[in-house]
């Protein structure tokens, strides 16, 4: 996989924790809002609780949209500002305290502004994950916008 991460503590963080899964991992230095990669680069991307960090989310989702390759899959997940609890520790955690948390339909919103794509939106995280038995559950609520957590899929056209 290809990474990007602005703190060089976390960049080698995660490089040593994939080399002791055995994985191929390029994560290099940079921010959301200027990938350092060209023009549609990539088949598939994966954004990962961090547009609520970003100080401009709009030129992030276009820097996702121009490193994504025409046909290629995009999948943003956040954390889910409809959920109660969610805010309660996203208020209390130190490392949020300047977190913007974004609802999907301001991500979704976000997207449509920057290119033109198939979305769909699914809520998770309704059930404790220590609970497994449970994750049924989850799927069964993945319309409903009040779980922890939240993707949206979309395809680029």
């Amino acid at each position: 996989f290809t990474s990007v991460e602005p703190s060089a503590k976390l960049r080698e963080f995660a490089m040593a924790e994939a080399r002791k899964k055995g994985w191929q991992a390029d994560i290099r230095p940079g921010l959301g809002e200027a990938l350092p990669f060209a023009d549609d680069s990539f088949d598939t991307v994966v954004c990962t609780f961090t547009m609520c960090s970003v100080t401009d989310q709009a030129q992030s989702l276009a820097e996702l949209r121009r490193v994504l390759k025409p046909g290629g899959r995009l999948y943003v997940f956040e954390h889910n500002p409809r959920n109660p609890l969610v805010r309660y520790v996203i208020a209390r955690t130190p490392i949020d305290a300047n977190a913007i948390l974004l609802d999907a339909k301001e991500v979704r919103h976000g997207l449509l502004d920057a290119a033109r794509y198939d979305l769909e939106t699914d809520y998770l995280m309704f059930m404790p994950p220590g609970l497994g038995f449970l994750s049924p559950i989850d799927r069964v609520l993945a319309w409903l916008p009040l779980g922890a957590q939240y993707v949206v899929a979309a395809r680029k056209g």
